[in-house]
């Protein structure tokens, strides 16, 4: 029965897959069309866990028993459901299969198996010879393919019979409708002593083969030169340089008015280097990782630098200075600022005196 009420429902497009419902459309469309009803099936059904439960167990476990009036509940909704579009048509479809037994493009394919993937739905069709290929529909509307998927077991005799008649790659390619880099793979397999290269494998070994000119050489099996490595790096140099610019990051820092809290993301912007990077690099960089440790600020460290840099402000402005005004100007809480802002006060007013 489940597979029954399942083929419904993917008609009615409330199945991801023939497997997967989609949970969040079918609820939806439950509470939709019994929605003055909930209530007493809530008070019927009363031994579920939650008024919902049982809908789903009838659609998705083969061996869910349950009363007969949920059956015909579930049928009474999956009636009403809209029947959507095939969206590969209704059948059969063709097999392009140049090779099989049956002509190529006979309506061979009865069924086919469908997968929502997100951004469209996609296609498998396979032929009782073995040959499956996929198309896809977009968002669109619009139908890709087909795409080989599997040949089956009608390859590789075809193309033994393609290579006795001397047939080369891109023909036989052309032929079975398959890419060059498919037939040279499963020439190689079955060792047909075709020296059958892709395209992009052939150009690899002309580079090697040209690039040993120079010594007089040609090999035409010559594989890719690789690239020159480079050189490898010193540590303990780099770790030194890193300390210094580091330091002089941190001095910058400190200098900027309304205040940069100290952190080695920040120092990591100001010397021009990508997020993480000293982070990713702490055991490699030992000196630099230990003293930029003694120099971030914690959260309260930072709070009482920008207290103190709004004295200062103040202070240069010549603006007379309140507890109040000096927790506002540095954006902090009062009630937890403001003791420290009065103490401040008071140094700088004998700070004042002094001078």
């Amino acid at each position: 029965m489940t597979d029954y009420y399942r083929s419904l429902l993917y008609e009615a497009d409330l199945m991801i897959s023939i497997k997967q419902i989609d949970i969040k459309k079918f609820y939806g469309a439950w509470n939709l069309f019994y929605k003055d009803l909930r209530a007493i099936f809530r008070s019927v059904f009363a031994n579920a866990t939650n008024e919902n439960l049982w809908i789903i167990e009838i659609a998705r476990k083969q061996d869910a028993v349950k009363h007969p009036v949920q059956h015909i509940l579930f049928e009474m909704f999956l009636d009403q459901l809209p029947r959507r579009t095939p969206p590969f048509g209704s059948g059969p479809w063709a097999c392009p299969c140049p090779v099989a037994d049956h002509k190529k493009g006979a309506l061979t394919i009865k069924h086919v198996v469908e997968e929502n993937q997100g951004y469209a739905i996609v296609g498998r069709f396979a032929c009782y010879c073995g040959y499956t290929y996929t198309m896809s529909k977009g968002k669109d509307g619009k139908l890709r393919g087909p795409r080989y998927s599997s040949y089956g077991p009608l390859l590789e005799p075809a193309l033994t019979k393609l290579v006795e008649k001397g047939t080369t790659l891109t023909g036989a390619a052309s032929f079975l409708g398959v890419h060059t880099r498919v037939i040279a793979a499963v020439a190689d397999r079955l060792g047909l002593g075709m020296n059958w290269k892709t395209t992009q494998r052939a150009h690899r070994r002309a580079q090697g083969a040209f690039a040993n000119r120079g010594n007089g050489q040609v090999d035409p099996n010559a594989s890719r030169l690789r690239k020159p490595r480079k050189p490898r790096t010193d540590w303990v140099a780099l770790d030194l340089e890193m300390r210094a610019k580091v330091e002089i990051a941190v001095d910058a820092i400190r200098c900027v008015s309304p205040p940069i809290i100290i952190s080695r993301r920040q120092v990591e912007r100001d010397i021009c280097r990508h997020e993480n990077w000293l982070y990713l690099r702490r055991f490699k960089l030992p000196i630099t990782t230990a003293w930029l440790a003694t120099q971030m600020e914690t959260t309260e460290q930072f709070q009482e630098r920008r207290l103190r840099d709004a004295v200062k402000r103040k202070a240069a402005a010549g603006e007379a200075m309140t507890v109040s005004s000096l927790v506002r100007s540095a954006g902090l809480k009062y009630e937890i600022w403001s003791d420290t802002a009065r103490q401040l006060l008071v140094d700088a007013a004998q700070h004042s005196r002094l001078t």
